[in-house]
C-alpha cells in the first residue's frame, strides 16, 4: 500500500536549507498522523518503510517515478528545473496533487532567459502544480509574471 504523501528531496547530511526544512517537517507530519514516504535525493540516509535513498541515480529514478508513482500527493523539494518541469507529468498526466517548494533563486534564473525551452518547461511545471511554496517574498515575487501562478 502506498503512503498518502511522497516527499522528494535531500535529507541530511549534507546540511542545507532544503534538508533542514525537510528535517523539521517530518516530526510535524508524524504528530499529525500523516502517512508519508521520503525519497532522499542527496544523502545515504534510509529508514525502512519511511525513507529510501535514491541519490546514486536520482535523475533516472525520477524519470521512472514520473510514471510509476503510487502516492496521491507529491511534495517536491529541489532546486532543479527539470524536476519542476517533470512535475507537469505528475499533475496533468498522472492526476497527482503536486506541491513545489522553492528555497533559492534558481527558479528565478530558470525563468529569466536561460533559454526559451527551459523557461517554457519550467512555467508549465509551475502552472500544473497545485501549490507553490517559496521560503521568502523575493522568490515568491518571481512567480508574479506567470499567468496561473500566485
Amino acid at each position: 500500500m502506498a503512503s498518502e504523501l511522497a516527499i522528494i528531496g535531500p535529507f541530511p547530511p549534507p546540511i542545507g536549507g532544503i534538508a533542514i526544512h525537510l528535517q523539521r517537517l517530518l516530526p510535524y507530519l508524524q504528530r499529525e498522523d500523516i502517512d508519508y514516504f521520503v525519497y532522499n535525493t542527496s544523502g545515504s540516509a534510509e529508514l525502512p518503510g519511511q525513507m529510501l535513498s535514491v541519490a546514486s541515480n536520482s535523475r533516472r529514478w525520477f524519470l521512472r517515478y514520473l510514471f510509476t508513482s503510487r502516492e496521491p500527493v507529491v511534495y517536491i523539494m529541489t532546486n532543479q528545473w527539470p524536476v519542476w518541469a517533470g512535475s507537469w507529468i505528475l499533475s496533468r498526466v498522472r492526476g497527482k496533487k503536486v506541491v513545489l517548494s522553492f528555497h533559492s533563486e534558481e527558479v528565478t534564473w530558470a525563468l529569466e532567459g536561460r533559454g526559451r525551452l527551459r523557461r517554457a518547461l519550467t512555467e508549465a511545471g509551475l502552472r500544473a502544480a497545485d501549490t507553490l511554496v517559496a521560503v521568502n517574498t523575493h522568490i515568491a515575487n518571481g512567480f508574479a509574471g506567470i499567468e496561473g501562478c500566485a
